[in-house]
């Protein structure tokens, strides 16, 4: 039994690194940087996520498995790829992340980024990081100094604006707030706040705008987990296009950021899981 076991083990690491292995190349043909870090001695993280049927709200259970150790060697993993961030004209990382790395290595690679002039982005990612000492220790001292562009959702946003001072209700006036505290508000300085189909309240330097929302259907709603990241990314993805196609940041398009983050949202909530499938979007 256990020569049986060690040989599953053993073949599914060979597996693992094989497809690790292809999609460097995949990704390296593509302009994507790929670099990886392993642990060993301990377990992997795990998460559970429950979907019910009848209203699509979702419950979300994480062991941290190896991330206390990932922390220790995260300073390592910064060495190896600071020179990547700081050619990168947009960064990103999330509070989910951020809890991995650790205040320090987090606060180090923010700076790496800022110090470089770059636009950091920052996805708030849930709301009990957005206060108490999940935010003190690193998120408070990260948005502060160094972050640019902020998104989240209406509660992460709301959770976030206290924490910050804010004592206003209004997500127009939180989004207004969020933003006059950003380290990094000169370059992009940005906040996004998405509220399901509600419209996305954005603010930026020329002030605070609404962004209507493409209502799904109710029945078409398969499930929400990643909305938020699908709206990041698409956001993200239309800032780091615009700057490669010459714009200067000054001249980015926001609604097009906007949008773009909007779309790939309103796609994924009707996907199971992670797919994209036949993805066509008209921006």
């Amino acid at each position: 039994f256990w020569f049986v076991l060690f040989v599953f083990k053993l073949l599914s690491l060979f597996f693992f690194l094989f497809c690790l292995f292809c999609s460097s190349i995949f990704l390296g043909d593509r302009g994507v940087v790929f670099f990886s870090l392993f642990l060993s001695g301990c377990s992997t993280g795990s998460n559970l996520v429950l979907v019910p049927s009848e209203n699509k709200d979702r419950t979300i259970l994480f062991g941290v498995g190896g991330r206390p150790a990932f922390s220790v060697l995260a300073d390592r993993a910064l060495e190896r790829f600071s020179s990547t961030l700081r050619e990168a004209r947009v960064s990103y990382i999330t509070g989910w992340v951020s809890t991995a790395l650790g205040p320090h290595t987090t606060l180090e690679l923010c700076r790496v980024v800022a110090e470089s002039g770059n636009i950091l982005a920052w996805n708030l990612s849930a709301e009990f990081l957005c206060r108490g000492r999940a935010f003190t220790e690193a998120a408070e001292p990260a948005l502060t100094q160094y972050v640019s562009v902020v998104i989240g959702n209406e509660r992460e946003c709301a959770a976030l604006s206290r924490s910050l001072g804010c004592t206003s209700a209004h997500p127009q006036e939180q989004a207004a707030w969020i933003l006059s505290k950003l380290g990094g508000s000169s370059r992009f300085g940005t906040v996004a706040i998405t509220h399901g189909s509600h419209p996305t309240v954005v603010a930026t330097a020329d002030g605070v705008s609404e962004h209507a929302v493409t209502e799904v259907d109710p029945s078409d709603i398969v499930d929400t987990v990643g909305a938020g990241d699908s709206f990041a990314g698409g956001f993200l993805g239309s800032l780091a296009a615009q700057l490669c196609d010459g714009e200067a940041l000054e001249s980015v398009q926001v609604d097009l950021c906007v949008q773009t983050g909007a779309a790939a949202a309103h796609y994924m909530i009707q996907q199971q899981g992670f797919t994209l499938g036949e993805l066509e979007m008209t921006i």
